[in-house]
């Protein structure tokens, strides 16, 4: 179904895909015989390798690959942003919905020279390129890739929709050169969080919101698009666009209620997961959550997880009183982030600025960075973004 139906009938769009995702679902496979011995551990395999890319970068290199850049132009890549990559090679470039064309395979053009910019300049080392492709009303096309209907729309279908779904975005983002989806939302909803996410998350029971979630992004990642889930460990009613929100939950309900979607989506192998920057005074009564070592260590080692712990928006105004992105930028790969959103130019150079200049001075340690760095580009190998560089 292409997105301009849904603009003009959502109503009629939304039943005809989740009529589809549900009727075109096939029985599961057998179960996979027992093996013999244990595989490989595929994770500490591109780790590994990881580690000895990240200890060849400069710092200045291992510094870019922290950052998630937004970019200007709608569908190619304008002289600003052609500047912006050549001297800041970022990690990962985010596209919303100014930036994307009317006909999404147009889009195609503008990030093969994005790529071809950031592989000159950061050492060879390929982009993420980012897109929010929930459903619903997080969507950022106009035609030629489908409008999903929402997660809450997709709970109620049940877990083969949702799956289905998952692979649906996959199998349509591929080709437009898009490689990482920031998507799921994986928290459950309740009438603390429901004004700011609406219809998007899965379900408001937690673990049943943690299963639909893993469901959609395991799907998704067999497609070979990355997925982040979000936003651990989790929102309040405030929108953080506009407020620093703040979520008195205790300990109890953050172990019952926040905490299982996360372990769900942890354990499916999710590529990222996207840390929110609501306070959680429980866990850190100083500090956002993107800011906090004791939220992100919850997340590492509490929670076990192994990929990329990438932040919400450094621009948003929920960090308006952490002494700019840059300061937010050093505090959040200290405490334990790997990556920093920056949604425009300005606020991702001077994100980059920050964290380079903390490094060279020791007051921000280069393991840290390179282990930051290893984390992003053990997931590039992951899904054969990297290559063969070597």
């Amino acid at each position: 179904m292409r997105a301009g139906l849904m603009t003009k009938h959502p109503a009629a769009a939304a039943v005809l895909i989740l009529a589809s995702l549900v009727s075109s679902c096939l029985p599961g496979d057998p179960p996979a015989p027992a093996a013999s011995a244990p595989p490989p551990d595929p994770w500490a395999v591109h780790l590994e390798r990881a580690r000895g890319l990240a200890a060849g970068l400069s710092l200045e290199t291992a510094c870019a690959q922290l950052i998630m850049s937004g970019i200007s132009g709608r569908g190619v890549l304008d002289q600003s942003s052609r500047l912006l990559l050549s001297d800041l090679p970022a990690g990962a470039v985010i596209l919303f919905g100014f930036n994307i064309p009317p006909e999404a395979r147009d889009l195609k053009p503008a990030i093969d020279q994005a790529q071809e910019i950031a592989r000159t300049a950061g050492a060879g080392i390929p982009l993420f390129i980012a897109v929010d492709h929930e459903g619903g009303e997080v969507f950022r096309f106009r035609e030629g890739v489908t409008r999903l209907p929402s997660a809450r729309a997709l709970g109620d279908a049940g877990p083969e929709a949702v799956s289905r779904a998952g692979s649906a975005a996959g199998r349509e983002l591929k080709p437009l050169g898009i490689n990482l989806n920031l998507a799921p939302v994986a928290e459950a909803w309740d009438a603390r969080n429901g004004g700011f996410l609406g219809t998007r998350a899965f379900s408001a029971d937690p673990e049943t919101a943690g299963v639909l979630a893993a469901s959609f992004l395991t799907a998704q990642q067999a497609e070979g698009i990355a997925a982040a889930a979000k936003h651990s460990p989790g929102n309040g009613a405030g929108d953080p666009h506009k407020v620093a929100p703040v979520v008195p939950a205790s300990l109890e309900e953050i172990a019952g209620f926040y905490d299982p979607p996360f372990r769900r989506v942890v354990g499916a192998g999710v590529a990222a997961v996207m840390v929110s920057h609501a306070v959680f005074p429980a866990l850190d009564p100083d500090a956002p959550a993107s800011l906090s070592p004791a939220v992100i260590g919850r997340l590492k080692e509490g929670l076990g997880f192994r990929g990329i712990v990438l932040t919400d928006d450094l621009a948003m105004k929920a960090l308006s009183g952490e002494g700019g992105a840059g300061a937010a930028a050093v505090a959040a790969v200290s405490a334990g982030a790997d990556m920093v959103m920056a949604s425009g130019g300005r606020v991702a150079r001077e994100a980059y600025r920050a964290l380079l200049e903390a490094a060279r001075s020791g007051a921000l340690p280069a393991e840290r960075v390179r282990d930051a760095a290893a984390r992003i580009l053990a997931q590039k190998i992951r899904f054969g973004i990297l290559g063969d560089l070597e």
